[in-house]
């Protein structure tokens, strides 16, 4: 008989059912404790023929059919093959003393009318789920409503924290116990309809039952508990399993050799912040699907490919795309060691113990695009063929190590790289000299971020980054750079930024440094001895928009022989000048006039006595002024900040102006503009502060700084 007349022919074949056998259903009906759950059995029978179309049915009763062999047979009798999961299951909830029996249709994958739910070959499993605690916690588990009923998915064997439950989803919560270990007993209807776990920061320190029961889980989440082992079985049988996090526990020194097998789907893998040391040659075997494995934080090591870490382990791993091993005690790779994770695009092996590289240590890593040796015991030099296998390579970090110098060649297969890292090593005194050859960087025509900071760089002679045409940010901060020769920076067109902080750099640069930096937006020149600048400095720079001149002895006058009056004249878009802690005493009206976009200008510590009328004309976007320690007294002209329209914060502490004029200022202040902030403190001597009405201005919402 045929999948046609769905519902009638499945009538026909249930009326059949309950005619042929009806002294069975009289064996049902006796069965049960009451003529209500007589009529409740009936009616699910007929309405079992009425609704074989819906994806699923259920039917809840008093009555118990663990042991009826008469309502499996009734089951069993030949529905069409499309509704081919029909089955029954019940529970007995000891504490309430009643029965349950549910009866669940589902139509499978294949069926022709719809496109319903199906578990293959499982049933709905009642489940205990067993685990010891040391102290207060909370799990939760996420389910599919289309497979069965929310009811069937609070957890018994406790006080039930459902209010705290998402949709979708059953928790249990408990207190603090009273003595240890304690043991947490869960009991679950229908554990087959699961689909995620989330067990973290549960304080579990043992898990006594395993996950087979199940077999829906795509997740599990055990991050931040106590856990030291976990038993070989304790996920056989999720196939279904793509995430397991097992971060922040005490596992180690080694997990069980059968704890991942049949884990075929599994994806991510994070294992980090454990103390583990070694693993099985076939730990990995039939995680084939395996992407993201972090292995971060243990205690790997000394050798990769080695006894604890042996050559096979990671040959299953075809489809490996990250692996991060920072923070282990790795002192050496050898050769081949990735050679069949082909498809890795990440490799961070940052924070370990690594004096060198050997030579084909990355053979096959043809996909790679970023690798991370942050923190490690590099010297003095890596071999000239360490990265050649690397042809996609776009992210090198090899800061925190000691490397001195580098082949002509190192670079030369890594065309792609774009973000070079070589902060905290001591490369130097020349860069193209001997240890940085002129070639070095010739093939990195991708190259926009490289940074060089806190090394023992003395030089850049002409030409160093001619080929660099899309560099966009140089940082050569903490170096011995005492000049910068014309030149340097030629071929840069793209470069937006620029750092120079804490250099040697003295006392005035080459008027046309920065003339090859059309497009910089960015100059950080703090922490040096600069004293004086050309007039045309800038000339070429209008696209700057943030200067850093701070810690240098620019002085006396802004404006003046050192600072030109049209040194920044160029710079239309500039939006931040930092020139505290110099040695400016005066700046004259008109200093900042073609600089209408500037938004933040910071004078502090300097050693201005006076301001003069007109000296912020221009800066009708001005938001932010500091004139913290300076010798301004007793005060200020009453016209000088009246150009300041969009001032919200102003910071006059540390000076010697007199509480009178601070109120006029102050009143002014608050008339004309939106301010938020002031700080009105005072440098010895004190005058006394009491007339100052700061409560009218904290009363206006005005945050006040002051040192009475």
């Amino acid at each position: 008989m045929g999948v046609i007349a769905l519902s009638a022919v499945m009538a026909l074949a249930v009326f059949f059912i309950l005619r042929r056998q009806s002294e069975s259903v009289k064996v049902i009906l006796m069965e049960v404790s009451d003529a209500q759950s007589r009529r409740l059995l009936s009616d699910a029978a007929m309405k079992l023929a009425s609704k074989l179309q819906d994806d699923r049915l259920f039917y809840e009763n008093a009555y118990d059919c663990d042991t009826s062999p008469t309502f499996k047979h009734l089951l069993d009798v030949g529905f069409p093959a499309e509704y081919q999961n029909v089955y029954f299951s019940c529970h007995v909830p000891i504490a309430l003393g009643e029965f349950y029996l549910k009866l669940e249709m589902r139509k499978s994958l294949n069926s022709k009318s719809g496109s319903g739910i199906s578990v293959q070959g499982t049933k709905c499993r009642k489940t205990i789920f067993s685990f010891n605690v040391k102290g207060p916690g909370k799990v939760s588990f996420e389910y599919n409503p289309a497979i069965a009923d929310p009811s069937d998915h609070k957890w018994s064997g406790g006080p039930v924290a459902q209010a705290a439950c998402a949709v979708n989803s059953t928790c249990y919560e408990w207190p603090a116990p009273t003595t240890l270990p304690h043991t947490i007993v869960l009991k679950s209807t229908c554990s087959s309809s699961m689909t995620k776990a989330h067990l973290n920061n549960s304080n579990i320190s043992k898990l006594n039952t395993t996950f087979k029961d199940m077999p829906g889980l795509d997740w599990i989440n055990l991050n931040y508990n106590s856990l030291t082992s976990l038993a070989g079985n304790t996920f056989q049988g999720l196939s279904n399993l793509e995430q397991l996090h097992l971060f922040d526990n005490d596992l180690g020194p080694a997990l069980d050799s059968s704890l991942l097998s049949g884990l075929t789907k599994l994806k991510t893998l994070d294992l980090r912040f454990n103390i583990l040391k070694s693993f099985p040659a076939d730990q990995f075997a039939t995680n084939a699907k395996l992407q993201t494995m972090y292995l971060a934080n243990n205690k790997i090591g000394p050798n990769l490919s080695g006894t604890d870490f042996p050559p096979t382990l990671l040959a299953p791993l075809v489809d490996l795309d990250w692996l991060y091993m920072e923070f282990n005690e790795l002192e050496r790779i050898v050769p081949n060691s990735f050679s069949t994770n082909a498809k890795l695009k990440d490799l961070n092996l940052s924070h370990n113990k690594l004096p060198n590289l050997e030579s084909g240590a990355f053979n096959g890593l043809v996909e790679l695009q970023a690798i991370h040796f942050f923190n490690n015991l590099l010297t003095p030099q890596l071999p000239a063929d360490i990265f050649s296998p690397l042809v996609k390579l776009q992210t090198l970090d090899l800061r925190y190590n000691q490397l001195k110098s580098f082949p002509p060649t190192q670079f030369s297969a890594n065309t792609k790289l774009r973000t070079i890292y070589l902060s905290y090593n001591k490369i130097g005194p020349n860069l193209t000299g001997t240890d940085f050859p002129s070639t070095l960087l010739a093939p990195l025509v991708d190259l926009d971020w490289l940074e060089m900071t806190n090394n023992e760089i003395a030089r850049l002679v002409p030409n160093t980054f001619l080929t660099n045409a899309k560099l966009k940010e140089l940082n050569l901060s903490y170096n011995k750079l005492a000049n910068l020769e014309s030149g340097a920076f030629n071929g840069l067109v793209e470069l937006q930024a620029i750092h120079f902080f804490n250099n040697l750099l003295t006392p005035q640069l080459p008027a046309d440094i920065f003339s090859p930096l059309v497009k910089l937006q960015t100059l950080d020149l703090r922490y040096n001895q600069l004293k004086s600048f050309p007039p045309t400095q800038f000339s070429t720079n209008t696209k700057l928009r943030t200067i850093y001149l701070a810690n240098n002895e620019i002085g006396a006058n802004l404006t003046g022989t050192d600072f030109p009056s049209t040194l920044l004249a160029p710079l239309v878009d500039l939006d931040w000048l930092y020139m505290e802690y110099n040695e400016i005493e005066r700046f004259v009206p008109n200093t900042f006039s073609t600089n209408a976009k500037l938004r933040e200008l910071n004078l502090s510590h300097n050693k201005l006595a006076n301001l003069e009328s007109g000296a912020f004309n221009g800066l009708v976007e001005l938001q932010a002024i500091h004139f913290f320690n300076n010798l301004l007294s007793p005060q200020l002209p009453a016209d000088i900040f009246n150009q300041l329209v969009k001032l919200r914060s102003l910071d006059l502490r540390y000076n010697q102006l007199n509480s009178t004029y601070l109120n006029q200022l102050l009143q002014t202040l608050l008339t004309t503009n939106d301010l938020r902030y002031i700080g009105i403190g005072f440098q010895i001597p004190k005058p006394a502060i009491a007339n100052v009405n700061v409560t009218a201005l904290t009363s206006k919402g005005v945050e006040v700084s002051y040192d009475p």
